[in-house]
């Protein structure tokens, strides 16, 4: 079974998790922007997105996966209110150039005005790109960061269809079904976060429909193989092999729109350092 990992954060992680990831049947690979720390400017950022689109890019393509490059500020990163323009204008070129497919990771941490405003702002430059954004909900306060995003979203006038609500637990599933919303809603299986086997309780309980699964590979402990640890023996786990197909693969063709996403060829050629 081949996986497209929604998303990941490879930049921060040796070769040896990129081939893992491989080797356990991820063939693409959505790569999100992320500084743990904030930035001290619009430079920070800005290397950032051209180390994702050049180093990145080459990286995965060698371990054979297909990258896709999402751009964005996390609300940990955010850079002084001055830089700001030129931090959007940025990602405004690399996204209408095809040099990146996405806006994320955006997001609410704290919930500051600071954040709010940065995450409407960004909000509203995916609407104009008709541009996926993929954004961050916080391990604190999970419940009130998402309904204050929703708000946001609201605000941005952006399509719930373009949003990945991400790192939701299975509780915050169930409330965003009974507003009857659109969105698509992103499982991280991860150590802390969400297990296989509460996924598949929660599947059975609810069917597949917007439900993505991803690792959030990073710094933090996390799994290169979370997707096929979701994926492996389906029947113990209460769930058929279309519904882990369209919870690893297929939901987020649609969301990314890349009906057309295969494997891609390992180069053959010297490793980038």
């Amino acid at each position: 079974m081949a996986f497209i990992d929604a998303h990941t954060h490879t930049f921060l992680r040796g070769p040896e998790d990129l081939a893992a990831m491989a080797r356990a049947g991820v063939e693409s690979a959505v790569v999100c922007a992320f500084l743990p720390v904030p930035a001290s400017g619009a430079c920070s950022l800005i290397d950032l997105f051209f180390w994702l689109d050049d180093v990145e890019r080459k990286r995965l393509v060698q371990a054979g996966i297909r990258p896709i490059i999402a751009i964005g500020v996390h609300p940990r990163a955010l850079p002084p209110e001055t830089e700001l323009d030129r931090v959007l204008a940025e990602m405004n070129s690399l996204v209408t150039s095809g040099r990146a497919s996405a806006i994320g990771e955006i997001g609410l941490e704290t919930g500051s005005e600071a954040e709010k405003s940065l995450l409407l702002r960004q909000l509203r430059l995916a609407r104009d790109l008709h541009a996926t954004a993929i954004v961050h909900t916080p391990r604190a306060d999970k419940r009130e960061r998402l309904r204050e995003t929703l708000r946001l979203v609201d605000e941005a006038g952006i399509a719930p269809g373009r949003v990945i609500l991400d790192h939701l637990t299975p509780d915050l599933v169930a409330e965003l079904d009974a507003r009857s919303r659109h969105f698509w809603m992103g499982l991280t299986v991860q150590p802390g976060k969400t297990t296989p086997e509460q996924l598949a309780d929660l599947v059975m309980a609810r069917g597949t429909r917007r439900l993505i699964v991803n690792s959030d590979l990073s710094h933090m402990p996390s799994w290169p193989d979370a997707l096929a640890m979701t994926a492996q023996r389906p029947g113990e786990l209460g769930l058929k092999p279309e519904d882990i197909e369209r919870l690893t693969r297929s939901n987020a063709e649609e969301a990314f729109e890349l009906p057309d996403a295969r494997p891609v060829t390992a180069k053959h050629t010297s490793s980038v350092t």
